[in-house]
């Protein structure tokens, strides 16, 4: 073989790959979407704050629907949890309802007379005393600037803490209402909290019939509006485990 048709030979090789390449190059464009240019910026990638907000958007449609059906079908759990749609209609009936700082109420105690000052500082102090119940720092107790007295699950999970609000009325009336905070409160939380608040009650009722000799309604701290208030109360937690 000559150098001649050596060369000869590669320029019909070179040739032959660069009709392949076009005609590879020609069925890949034809394989795109007719909306996307093949010059187009190339999207940008997700960060993590956006990333994180899709997966959880994806769980929360995604246990919401297995929950529950917006057609009135019943969904995955069907008739489980009575009434879970009516509740799911008139949390998105309340302008406020996904605000992170609201919370779920347990219970509220309506009080016929109230002397807010010496109950709040009642009730703190018995919280203060409580955070170390049932192990040292499981509980850490603190007051707000508004008042309202928070009891923080510190130890073991931090997974949530409950207020207790009291609200001053016209006439010497008021409410105590009590709300759990936390996003997933752990059952462990649930259980500890079931049991801090049967205390609550119990400090409550002991200001509102203690000593009944010896103090009278005028001097109490707290007057119930509905005699079974505190009962009422108590009904709506866990039984108490004695």
């Amino acid at each position: 073989v000559t150098v001649t048709e050596y060369c000869s030979y590669c320029d019909k090789i070179e040739r032959m790959y660069m009709m392949m390449a076009r005609f590879l190059c020609a069925i890949a464009f034809a394989l795109l979407p007719r909306s996307v240019s093949a010059f187009a910026p190339a999207p940008a990638a997700p960060t993590l704050a956006t990333t994180k907000h899709q997966v959880a958007s994806s769980h929360v449609t995604t246990a919401l629907d297995l929950a529950s059906d917006s057609e009135g079908g019943g969904g995955l759990f069907g008739g489980l949890f009575a009434g879970g749609q009516n509740k799911k209609d008139e949390a998105s009936a309340d302008p406020n309802w996904n605000d992170p700082n609201r919370g779920i109420v347990l219970f509220e105690i309506p009080l016929e007379k109230m002397k807010v000052g010496g109950l709040r500082i009642t009730l703190s102090l018995h919280c203060i005393g409580q955070q170390n119940t049932p192990n040292k720092g499981t509980w850490l107790a603190r007051q707000c600037d508004d008042g309202v007295i928070e009891m923080w699950f510190n130890n073991p999970d931090q997974s949530g803490m409950f207020s207790i609000t009291l609200t001053e009325l016209t006439g010497g009336k008021g409410t105590i209402a009590v709300e759990r905070h936390g996003p997933r409160p752990s059952l462990v939380y649930q259980l500890q909290e079931s049991l801090q608040l049967h205390k609550v009650l119990d400090e409550l009722e002991t200001l509102a019939f203690g000593n009944e000799e010896e103090v009278e309604e005028d001097n109490r701290l707290l007057v119930l509006k509905e005699s079974d208030g505190i009962e009422s109360a108590r009904g709506m937690l866990p039984a108490r485990q004695e």
